[in-house]
């Protein structure tokens, strides 16, 4: 543990950096990383504390290096009062914990620009950097898992125009899709087609089409959901594609009601648009004006009037302090701050998150400490 604290008093100091594509890193946020390459966990008290260091991590971005601060330290009960952060106050506790100022400008100068709603990517570039701002509508649906491979196997994502179908139903009968085969095959599109579920039938009859035709279809399915009853007819607004729901004509439907939809970001478990359609807008405004102000009403307005920014860097480090920023903000947003005597900022999930922990932690390292005591003290008394 002294070796611990003298390695957590040398980060803090800056005395511990690590240089990366010939640049020194320093900050807070690269603390795990550093520790694991030091080797410091590597005795007999390493696995506990790897595990609940990587686990508070994964809760709290940057909590590790608080965690080992704490351990054996005395309980002190501060007087804390909680408070919804404001913008002010994210700002105060970025520029006390990191060091670059011109980081954290950007970050913030970025959140300004992009609105407290926008969905923010992150994108290695090599040519310059630049932030893209647009509208989507995102959708979350699960793919058919017979169509995953596809797509999906070397992608998180991918940005195709398909021909799309919109099926709020089952599908039973493989022969009603005929006609939507034979429209991609002539425009030479992606067969996109959800629906609430289909046949083994249907499935194998569309991967035989695909193989033979040389074609590629992805099919995506949403069973019923009673807390998001409108979830197709949203899809239909957004996509500016008609909705079927007429299955006693279904062949008919899809040959008339199949639409060509340029520039669709799919991935394993949802769906992505881009056109920005005056129905989207008209729909936002009569959902905004209904009596009614249930969650379901604001999460269509959300998913319908969407926005998103993607922020391409060709500095790594930064892309590094982003995306730790990011998470480290979200998790502020939703659970607050305290304060303590001192108007200090500290996150409640980190706070509250490290309190619960530390005893149990402390349990543990003590366990294996009596047990090693008790090892060698049976070493030394035998004969």
């Amino acid at each position: 543990m002294n070796e611990l604290k003298t390695f957590v008093k040398d980060f803090e100091n800056n005395k511990i950096k690590l240089v990366n594509k010939n640049m020194v890193t320093l900050e807070r946020y690269i603390f795990l990383y550093s520790l694991i390459l030091s080797r410091k966990l590597d005795n007999e008290y390493g696995d506990i504390l790897k595990e609940y260091v990587l686990n508070v991590e994964k809760i709290f971005p940057s909590s590790s290096i608080k965690l080992l601060k704490e351990l054996y330290k005395e309980n002190n009960d501060k007087d804390l009062t909680k408070k919804v952060p404001k913008l002010k106050d994210l700002k105060n506790y970025f520029d006390n914990t990191i060091n670059n100022k011109d980081f954290i400008d950007t970050f913030f100068n970025i959140l300004e620009f992009s609105g407290p709603d926008s969905i923010i990517d992150i994108h290695k570039s090599n040519l310059k950097n630049q932030i893209i701002k647009r509208k989507e509508s995102k959708f979350d649906i699960n793919i058919n898992q017979n169509f995953f491979s596809i797509f999906f196997n070397n992608n998180k994502f991918v940005k195709r125009s398909c021909g799309l179908v919109l099926i709020d139903g089952f599908i039973e009968k493989d022969q009603n899709l005929i006609p939507a085969l034979e429209f991609c095959k002539e425009n030479n599109k992606t067969l996109m087609i959800v629906c609430r579920g289909m046949t083994t039938q249907v499935v194998n009859f569309l991967k035989s089409c695909i193989l033979k035709n040389k074609m590629t279809c992805v099919v995506y399915e949403k069973r019923f959901d009673d807390s998001d009853p409108f979830f197709f007819e949203d899809l239909s607004t957004a996509s500016g594609t008609e909705l079927i729901k007429d299955y006693t004509s279904l062949a008919f439907d899809i040959k008339n009601k199949i639409k060509i939809v340029d520039n669709i970001k799919l991935t394993d478990s949802s769906i992505c648009f881009y056109e920005n359609h005056n129905d989207i807008e008209l729909k936002i405004n009569e959902l905004k004006n209904l009596e009614i102000k249930e969650d379901f009403i604001n999460k269509r307005i959300k998913r319908l009037k969407g926005e998103k920014v993607d922020v391409y860097s060709t500095d790594s480090d930064f892309i590094e302090f982003l995306k730790y920023s990011i998470k480290v903000y979200n998790k502020i947003l939703k659970f607050g701050i305290y304060l303590d005597n001192n108007s200090n900022i500290i996150p409640v999930l980190e706070y509250n998150l490290i309190s619960s922990i530390k005893k149990e932690l402390e349990d543990k390292l003590q366990k294996i400490r009596y047990i090693n005591y008790v090892k060698n003290t049976e070493k030394s008394s035998s004969p």
